[in-house]
């Protein structure tokens, strides 16, 4: 009865640790904007499975997560929230899995605190609201691990059960199918395994049978791989991407390291060096629990002596042999430590279990410490700006509510365009390609043209830069070509929008940039929220304001500063809901001497207001007492028209206004006039079933 009502204790207890990692993890799932690597999830879920495949071949992970949450969004569909809900439940399962690996190696009480210590883990709570595999990654390897130390525990030399080879071969080999860095665990696993195999068949304690089964577990991983192994050694030995690593020195790679494992990334390392020692105290006693023991003079092989060593080293020995081979090509980053650091939890747990064994008040404050550092740095990752992931979701927004018909959209670096794929909700996109393709010019100002999005290459970059594929997303142009075609852009469009991220890395020396400034007039620059400096900027070209199709006007301001030079067409009909884009060029005589907000409005033949914009001509680093004299400028507007707008034929009216003691008030410079631009026909929807249903201002209770 003791025993029945000590294991439901302690599955009560797991219960509860699962439910405040869960709540951990759910809260604010989704709430900021998904960052670069996460939106290449995304888009590549939403692909068909053989351009899937065919994209990932080409990319720098095999394509086991995406296929997994290529099912998932299928589902449950591909809101934030959705998407990052499989890093969630792996995460959760590492909670479990170190509870397992706890009370195997070290006992209950053992167990119960990894799994707190995960559960609370700010490394693991980054990783497990991130829409990436590294979560994936690390339960499959922790699953391998799992049915490993069983092996090790040193009381019998007979050969492992098939099951146990067979389980550990099928995460084995999912792992690289999800994460090509899954190979570095597995070399340490052989390593490590190799080591123990030779000491205790030195002593005669096992035999060759046992290596045997082993190699044969090795190889059917190899053969579950084998179709996509061609493409993992091309990647690896050619890597299709740009260099965007530096390499990473000894010392800095511990300190980063042992900081994310502790108290994840959220942390200044300088500032809690107090925390990160008391850290590396519970883990060494975590290390050397089974040797303080009386039996502690049989050495390291006692029963079970080896499997702490063996979990320090499924945690360092991988973060060694990255740094070993960066000598080579870089290739550290912190994230990849997490997929093999659930390990680090269970020692800390085991450490903390023996203090409390010898004395429960000091196990009692060192896991209070511990418990409110990690909620400090849990606290700082959701709410300090420094560790806000790049917003995406917001830039595009921004652009896709001042993209107008005839603007391009530069991508730079090219790359990032599955940011923004991911987020854009505006006109569907009409182009995107390379900019050394031929993307559409426009030719005539036909407003119903969506946006065409071309993709910067690797200025001056190495010509391998993805094999040469022209469907890669990563590849080199010389400075030459690059320059040769932005002026063709320059020369097909109005206006260029640049969604700018990562652009140092694939034009280090900054050619765009400054061509761009040299030949463009700026008039945006919005700089988003993350580390990356994400901006949107606009730039208007050279191209000539007014189209072939421009019908000339001469309307002018009364006070002699604009006149209305020419006006491009709308279409003949426009449907309610849809929207009205005008693009009125104007002669600037003289610059007005005041900053000035257009707006635009459709009118019925009783002067009501339908609809209506209001904005800053062009954008925030171009007003309009900055245009030059003698000057054609271009002011692109759009009319959203409102869904129950009735039918019938509306004029559309314009004008000018300045803001005066922060409220706008109507003044255009005398008289008030304001500028009558044509007629447009609302015809009805076709589909009047596509339409929103008003909301009810007072619902009643019947039928």
């Amino acid at each position: 009865m003791t025993n029945r009502l000590e294991r439901n204790w302690r599955l009560w207890a797991l219960a509860l640790i699962l439910g405040l990692a869960f709540a951990l993890r759910l809260y604010r799932l989704g709430a900021e904007s998904l960052w670069y690597d996460e939106t290449v999830s995304v888009y590549l879920a939403a692909q068909s499975v053989p351009d899937l495949v065919a994209h990932t071949a080409g990319d720098i992970h095999p394509p086991g997560y995406y296929l997994l949450l290529h099912g998932w969004t299928r589902l449950a569909g591909d809101s934030d929230f959705a998407v990052a809900f499989p890093s969630l439940f792996f995460g959760l399962l590492l909670v479990a899995l170190a509870y397992q690996i706890g009370i195997q190696v070290f006992g209950w009480r053992a167990g119960l605190l990894a799994a707190l210590l995960v559960a609370t883990s700010p490394f693991n709570l980054w990783y497990s609201q991130e829409v990436r595999m590294y979560t994936l990654g690390a339960a499959l390897g922790l699953g391998a691990l799992v049915v490993i130390l069983p092996l090790l525990t040193g009381r019998s030399g007979r050969p492992p059960a098939w099951a146990r080879l067979a389980v550990y071969a099928l995460c084995a080999a999912a792992g690289l199918w999800v994460l090509y860095y899954f190979a570095f665990p597995l070399v340490a696993l052989n390593l490590m395994v190799g080591l123990w195999w030779l000491a205790r068949w030195r002593r005669g304690r096992v035999a060759g049978g046992w290596l045997g089964r082993w190699a044969l577990a090795q190889l059917a991983v190899l053969i579950l791989y084998a179709p996509w192994l061609p493409i993992a050694w091309r990647q690896a030995s050619r890597p299709p991407v740009p260099p965007w690593r530096s390499f990473t020195g000894l010392a800095d790679l511990l300190a980063q390291t042992w900081s994310a494992l502790c108290l994840g990334q959220s942390v200044d390392p300088d500032c809690v060096w107090p925390v990160l020692l008391l850290f590396a105290a519970l883990f060494v006693l975590g290390l050397l629990a089974r040797h303080l023991r009386p039996s502690w003079r049989r050495g390291w092989l006692v029963p079970g002596g080896v499997r702490p060593w063996f979990l320090a080293g499924y945690v360092f020995v991988p973060v060694f042999l990255i740094y070993l081979a960066s000598f080579l090509t870089p290739l550290f980053h912190v994230r990849y430590v997490f997929t093999y650091s659930t390990p680090f939890y269970v020692l800390l747990g085991a450490g903390l279990a023996w203090l409390w064994r010898r004395g429960r008040g000091v196990a009692a404050l060192a896991l209070i410490v511990v418990l409110v550092a990690c909620g400090l740095s849990i606290y700082a990752y959701h709410t300090d700006a420094r560790y806000a992931s790049d917003d995406h979701r917001g830039a595009v927004q921004f652009l896709a509510e001042r993209w107008r018909p005839g603007d391009a959209i530069l991508v730079n670096a090219g790359y990032a365009y599955t940011a923004l794929t991911t987020y854009w909700d505006g006109d569907p996109l009409e182009w995107r390609g390379r900019l050394s393709g031929e993307w559409p010019i426009v030719e005539r100002s036909a407003s119903e043209r969506g946006p065409v999005v071309v993709q910067s290459g690797t200025v001056d970059g190495d010509p391998s830069l993805g094999w040469g594929d022209p469907d890669s997303d990563f590849y080199a142009l010389s400075q030459a070509e690059t320059e040769e075609a932005l002026a063709r852009l320059f020369a097909g469009y109005h206006r260029v929008w640049v969604y700018r991220i990562y652009d140092t890395v694939t034009d280090p020396e900054g050619a765009i940039r400054d061509w761009l400034a040299e030949r463009g007039t700026q008039f945006e620059d919005r700089v988003f929220a993350g580390e990356s400096q994400l901006r949107v900027q606009g730039y208007l070209t050279d191209r000539d304001p007014c189209d072939a199709d421009a019908q000339p006007r001469d309307d002018g301001l009364a006070d002699g500063s604009l006149r209305l030079e020419a006006l491009v067409p709308w279409p003949p009909t426009l449907e309610a809901g849809e929207a009205l884009d005008l693009s009125p060029v104007w002669r600037v005589d003289a610059p007005p001497a005041d900053d000035a907000i257009l707006f635009a409005g459709l009118f019925d033949g009783q002067g009501r207001r339908w609809a209506q914009t209001d904005e800053r001509p062009l954008g925030s680093l171009y007003p309009v007492s900055a245009w030059p004299a003698g000057a054609l400028v271009r002011t692109p507007l759009r009319i959203v028209v409102p869904a129950e707008t009735p039918p019938g034929s509306y004029q559309v009216l314009a004008g000018w206004y300045r803001f005066q003691d922060g409220e706008p008030v109507w003044l255009a410079w005398t008289s008030g006039e304001r500028l009558a631009l044509g007629l447009v026909p609302v015809v009805a929807p076709q589909d009047w079933a596509a339409q929103p249903v008003p909301p009810v201002a007072y619902p009643l209770d019947i039928t």
